[in-house]
């Protein structure tokens, strides 16, 4: 095992956790030190690892320092399945940015191009090798957060109840108009929570209405519960997943969810143009180690970078006059918030030191710190439920057929070709699930010259 670059009386990471601890092997009924190594290792892939037993969290910052604390690695070749949550409104929103000037129309005049370049996305991800057992599309939602479920309606309903199978016609308007900023527990706590942002596109709100329509005739799952966040609904699912033993994906440009990384979850953004690396479903895949190999810090970390440097996207403030580059350096020096103001006077640059120890600051971080922290313990409806109403099933006739009448409603002919290899995929995870074991996508990375764009 690699030598634990930090001090051992600080016990900052796994290492010194278990130098500290052998003494007390007999009180634990441990026959040896691998019993205890194999004991502590396994809880760690289905749970975060407890702060009493990774590290302390006002001493994070032997924990950064230290790679043997990094080390262990899932193996992504076994799990119950394989779960993709894409996060809808963040597609819709670079879908429609990305053909603002270049617009596509169908013969009845309307307006394909966001649902053109969504639908995309999700047949790249439906086509990954191995394929995905289990999968949702995840809306955020208008209402207010309901501490009484019964007063909450989700979303999430089979394709039967909203096609004929016989023919396809779009609805002149949605049941429930999409609508992207919903009132959350967020804007109760900071009322400028992403209020500098423009009221939602008419293309984005009617590419929604076209997205949710095809979803449900293909029969993939869709969620959207009234006050919650689409990230705290992806995050909570996500969490949940790994803990009962799915290897998870999570398919958004959005920055915020690097801070739930861990092994057996990665998160696929777009890439940038400039982009020249390695590729999964035309998507840059990051894990938990290739984020602190960019970012140099942890992901559970992002949430304090964040709180300090700002984030603009979703108007969060952050500490006045800390950037990104300092915000790093902090967060490298002494780990998480807490620890950075209990420090904030050891700071050697007078600048920072006094910003830091204004007394508006720290109040105003720890708020920025809640708002960017994703939750992971929503228990409402239809997360509650058993992950098995995320899965995928494979198409009946019905739904083939009006599946292919609406992809010729929209004049998507390049789509239409490619759901029988879909079709296939969804037969093939079927037959995964029920062989009870499956791997996860790390062989299907290739690097993007390889991949033959759709």
């Amino acid at each position: 095992m690699q030598q634990c670059v930090s001090k051992p009386a600080m016990y900052g990471c796994l290492r010194c956790y278990f130098q500290q601890s052998y003494k007390n092997l007999d009180q634990r009924g441990m026959a040896s030190r691998r019993a205890f190594h194999s004991q502590v290792l396994s809880s760690l892939t289905s749970t975060p690892p407890p702060a009493s037993v990774a590290y302390n969290r006002h001493r994070k910052r032997s924990f950064t320092q230290c790679a043997a604390a990094t080390q262990y690695k899932e193996d992504p070749t076994k799990s119950v399945g394989r779960l993709i949550l894409l996060d809808a409104f963040a597609l819709l929103y670079r879908s429609h940015f990305g053909w603002k000037d270049v617009r596509l129309n169908a013969k009845t005049g309307e307006d394909t191009g966001i649902l053109f370049a969504f639908v995309r996305t999700v047949f790249d991800l439906l086509e990954l090798e191995p394929p995905p057992t289990h999968f949702a599309v995840v809306f955020d939602a208008a209402g207010h957060t309901f501490s009484d479920e019964s007063q909450i309606s989700p979303e999430i309903r089979p394709p039967e109840e909203f096609i004929d199978p016989s023919a396809y016609r779009p609805p002149a308007s949605p049941a429930r108009p999409a609508r992207l900023e919903p009132t959350t527990q967020r804007h109760e706590m900071f009322p400028l929570y992403k209020a500098q942002r423009s009221p939602t596109p008419p293309a984005v709100t009617e590419g929604a209405r076209q997205v949710r329509d095809l979803i449900r005739v293909m029969g993939i799952p869709e969620i959207i519960i009234p006050g919650v966040e689409a990230d705290d609904a992806i995050g909570t699912l996500a969490i949940r997943g790994i803990r009962e033993g799915f290897h998870v994906a999570i398919a958004s440009p959005d920055k915020d969810f690097f801070q739930l990384l861990q092994p057996g979850l990665q998160l696929l953004r777009p890439p940038k143009k400039d982009y020249k690396g390695p590729l999964l479903a035309n998507m840059v895949p990051y894990t938990a180690q290739s984020f602190i190999d960019e970012w140099g810090m942890q992901p559970s970390q992002f949430r304090d970078y964040l709180a300090l440097a700002g984030d603009a996207v979703d108007n969060v403030p952050g500490a006045k006059g800390i950037g990104p580059k300092t915000a790093t350096q902090l967060i490298q020096q002494f780990g998480d918030i807490d620890s950075i103001m209990a420090h904030a006077h050891e700071h050697s640059l007078p600048r920072v030191r006094s910003k830091l120890t204004s007394p508006e600051v720290g109040p105003q971080v720890r708020l920025c710190k809640k708002l960017v922290t994703i939750q992971t313990d929503v228990d409402l409806p239809p997360i509650r439920f058993p992950m098995d109403f995320l899965a995928l099933q494979p198409p009946s006739d019905a739904t083939k057929k009006a599946t292919k009448a609406a992809l010729a409603h929209y004049e998507f002919v390049q789509h239409a070709k490619r759901l029988n290899s879909i079709w296939g995929n969804m037969q093939q995870a079927s037959v995964s699930k029920v062989e009870g074991e499956a791997s996860g996508w790390h062989s299907a990375v290739k690097p993007a010259s390889e991949l033959v764009q759709s």
